[in-house]
């Protein structure tokens, strides 16, 4: 905890021949964390290991391969075969070899799904007409008739009948799917106004199917049959696929496993550097790692390895981080890791995030009843939930909900009823209690004082671990910001406190002026402390006076707005018993009506769920905006790289 896991670099100078057993093992032990090779330390430059043309390859490859996965029905947990390690040539012949005779198998097996598409649309187009006990071929042979037929709403079947009258002939009917169906008749000479009168009554015209002459009902009967016909065809066809998947599968999913490691060998190779007849491997392994890495890759060479370990350089910039938490503590590096990852010479905030947080949504979600609720849903998820992720989630959840159950109890707060604990201390912290508010927004103003100030704290260890000791002084969290920072707490605090007078002016110089003097002044003192470095930039005395103005202004204003913002954590308590507050204000309106104690709980229910669910997603934002604005900014850079390191799947 407090800081990554350390880190050492290490180069394996491997022969060419060895290489693809030696990128296997890294990957088969997942702990080293490749970074691009570079010159070496003799000064030869290292020619770019050129992938590009194998991994296209291998890509073309591994996507025929699932095409035939997919068309063949052969899953991912497919048992793979024991096959002989075949060269892209040789594989590709076996693939072809394969593709030919289920090609066309595939071709057959499409047109019959398209003929079977096209005749369950027919079939459904004559459901829609099986009433109809005429061929439409008769309807098409009234040479002195029009006939209309196709769907209206049924409301409008009289309507149709009244404005129609005796000029035509309408058969309503309904068709198997329930929509109302008219077929129309009447003379030539009466077609436009028979046409006016259904458009009017939104009619939608129709096509009847082709029967060959018979009526519907048999020309469905028989289009059953054709389906029926061609369903023991694509059977047949199946089975055929099911015979090739038998005899190949196995082949298959050895093909798709072994083209997947390719392809991950291939890009972690990317990353290597050739020098003639050998190959350089450069990344990053945990400390505790590096003996058990020395001896694996000994062992697969045969000892043709130089392998060479070194602690990284104070200023390279691309060592990664490995963040060492406990199981319960891991939750919280997920918020850390929404600000940004931790340099490697950075303090690993996590336990001081995972402290604040739980004390700060507590404070503001304090019931142990709701707190309970939140627990228990974090619980299920952080034992039934699938993926790390949900999980972590879920404990989160449960840790947050304990939080608030915990201080529930400091208010004496279950489900919303007040004083439904004995609360401890005399019941000093009761809310809604006249003199308990003030205390409350005291204490959460002493909270943001001990974070800003650890957050300061950190930044100075910071500075000096990255070797920046001008900013451990001058700069406005650092020693000169941090004294005054308290000088200001001090001064104010004894000035309400005593019932003496005001600060004197040597405190006000000392504590006040002088601090922000020196970071008035911060520019040019830089100039003349680091001017050997800087002899071809002479600053503008001006300039830098308008920016160590702007920056004693942004000290004065960011200390001041960042305590005062810890108010939000006490503010959003009193919210919280508030809401809970009306709740049962509203459930003593409906107590004495009709149905009350029905009506009473329900409502105490449902209001309860609402705080549940609103409240808490609207504490968590307000407690994730402090660790990251309030505390975090003022010491985490969040510019590190995460440990990821190369694994084959």
């Amino acid at each position: 905890m407090l800081k990554p896991a350390e880190m050492k670099r290490m180069e394996l100078l491997v022969l060419e021949r060895d290489i693809r057993t030696v990128t296997e093992g890294l990957g088969r032990l997942g702990v080293v964390h490749l970074s691009e090779a570079r010159a070496t330390e003799a000064g030869q430059l290292l020619s770019p290991n050129r992938i590009e043309g194998a991994l296209a390859r291998v890509h073309s490859l591994r996507e025929r391969v699932t095409a035939l996965c997919d068309a063949l029905e052969i899953a991912e947990d497919y048992p793979a075969a024991e096959v002989p390690y075949t060269t892209p040539e040789e594989l590709d012949a076996a693939l072809v070899a394969l593709e030919q005779p289920l090609g066309d198998v595939l071709e057959r097996r499409k047109k019959l799904d398209t003929e079977i598409e096209t005749e369950y649309q027919v079939l459904h187009d004559l459901e829609a007409f099986r009433p109809v006990e005429v061929s439409p071929a008769d309807f098409h042979g009234l040479g002195f008739m029009h006939f209309a037929i196709g769907t209206l709403p049924a409301k409008a079947v009289p309507l149709v009948r009244q404005a129609a009258g005796e000029k035509a002939v309408l058969l309503p009917f309904k068709s198997p799917d329930g929509q109302q169906r008219l077929i129309a008749l009447t003379s030539r000479a009466g077609r436009f106004a028979l046409e006016s009168i259904l458009q009017e009554h939104h009619f939608q015209a129709e096509r009847l199917p082709e029967t060959q002459g018979a009526p519907p009902s048999e020309a469905a009967r028989r289009t059953q049959e054709r389906l029926l016909d061609l369903a023991k065809e694509q059977e047949a066809i199946r089975e055929e696929t099911r015979g090739i998947a038998a005899r190949k599968g196995g082949g298959l999913a050895a093909y798709r496993q072994r083209l997947r490691v390719d392809e991950e060998i291939l890009n972690a190779q990317a990353y290597f550097g050739r020098t003639g007849a050998t190959v350089l491997v450069t990344g990053y392994v945990p400390s505790l790692r590096v003996d058990r890495l020395r001896e694996e890759l000994l062992r697969l060479t045969g000892g043709r390895v130089v392998v060479e370990v070194t602690d990284p350089a104070p200023d390279d910039p691309d060592i990664p981080t490995l963040m060492q938490n406990p199981r319960w503590l891991r939750p919280f590096e997920m918020l850390v890791a929404g600000y940004g990852q931790p340099g490697y010479r950075e303090i690993e905030p996590t336990p001081f995030v995972a402290i604040s947080f739980l004390l700060m949504f507590g404070v503001m979600f304090g019931d142990v009843g709701q707190g309970g609720v939140v627990a228990l849903l974090g619980l299920y998820f952080a034992l039934r939930g699938r993926g790390e992720t949900l999980r972590d989630f879920g404990l989160l959840l449960c840790m947050a909900g304990g939080a608030a159950m915990a201080f529930g109890w400091v208010f004496g707060s279950v489900f919303g009823f007040e004083r439904a604990l004995v609360p401890p201390m005399g019941g000093w912290f009761e809310l809604m209690k006249g003199g308990n508010i003030g205390r409350l927004l005291a204490v959460t103003v002493v909270l943001g004082v001990v974070m800003i100030s650890l957050a300061v704290v950190m930044n100075i260890i910071n500075r000096v671990r990255s070797r920046d000791y001008f900013a451990v002084v001058v700069d406005k969290f650092g020693v000169v910001g941090f004294i005054f920072y308290w000088g200001a707490l001090g001064l104010g605090i004894r000035s309400i406190v005593s019932k003496g007078g005001g600060p004197t002016t040597v405190e006000l110089l000392l504590l006040i002026v002088l601090p922000l003097g020196v970071l008035l002044l911060r520019e040019p003192l830089h100039f003349l402390m680091t001017r050997r470095d800087t002899m071809h930039h002479r600053p503008n005395l001006f300039e830098g006076l308008i920016e160590g103005l702007v920056d004693v202004m942004e000290t004065v204003s960011s200390y001041l707005a960042n305590t005062v913002s810890f108010v939000r954590v006490g503010a959003f308590a009193l919210a919280h018993a508030a809401l809970c507050g009306a709740i049962f204000e509203v459930e003593k309106l409906v107590r004495a009506s009709p149905g009350g104690p029905v009506w009473s709980v329900t409502i105490i229910a449902l209001g309860n769920l609402l705080v549940i669910g609103l409240e808490g997603m609207v504490v968590s934002i307000q407690a994730m905006r402090l660790e990251y604005y309030e505390f975090l900014s003022k010491f985490f850079r969040g510019e590190g790289k995460a440990y990821r390191p190369f694994k084959l799947s």
